[in-house]
């Protein structure tokens, strides 16, 4: 409970310090600029990390690979996001304090998704999930094997987990398992493909 306050109030102060750093920097960029730059960072990675699914078969089974190049990709265009705004700065000559929340703005824009695409990447590399005949073997910075010989329904969580759920006859039964697939950069449409793979699996 104590964590999960001083995350409401660290997202507060993020997103006022990001009001504040907007508000003063509208009259440098321009309207017209800002709101393309963040449009454009907001689609290119949300069309990036939803539009392309990861499955494939192989002689072992069904296997989820998230692909890492969308990843890059969206990192080359903040990082044209970030050098575009930076050339604006320095040909408009801004100085002073409007120079600082000028350069707090590209940082937000353009620096922070590259860092948190870095930091998902290296976290996450080399995650995979596969459906095999016996259950489910995944690599979450190691590998792991888990039975559905007693499996009896998936359901996904809201941090984007898949929730194994057991007969309750099974000595599995009382404690759900947990596939950690969100910290496997699954996206929607890998997550929802699997659900619908792990349910198939059991209804055969």
């Amino acid at each position: 409970m104590r964590m999960k306050r001083i995350g409401c109030i660290l997202l507060v102060l993020f997103v006022a310090v990001a009001g504040f750093v907007v508000y003063t920097v509208w009259s440098i960029f321009g309207w017209q600029t800002m709101l393309a730059s963040m449009i454009i960072s907001l689609i290119s990675g949300t069309f990036l990390y939803q539009s392309f699914g990861s499955r494939k078969t192989d002689s072992e089974g069904i296997i989820y690979n998230p692909k890492e190049w969308p990843k890059y990709l969206y990192m080359l265009i903040s990082l044209a996001i970030f050098f575009y705004l930076y050339r604006i700065l320095h040909i408009r000559a801004v100085t002073g304090k409007s120079y600082i929340f000028g350069i707090l703005y590209i940082v937000l824009v353009g620096l922070i998704p590259i860092l948190l695409c870095l930091y998902h990447l290296f976290r996450n590399r080399n995650d995979y999930v596969r459906i095999t005949e016996s259950g489910i073997e995944y690599n979450d910075n190691g590998k792991h094997n888990v039975s559905l010989e007693s499996a009896k329904s998936f359901d996904l969580l809201l941090n984007g987990d898949i929730e194994i759920s057991f007969d309750e006859g099974e000595k599995q039964g009382k404690i759900p398992f947990i596939l950690p697939t969100s910290r496997m950069n699954f996206n929607r449409r890998d997550l929802r493909d699997l659900i619908a793979d792990l349910r198939s699996r059991i209804e055969e």
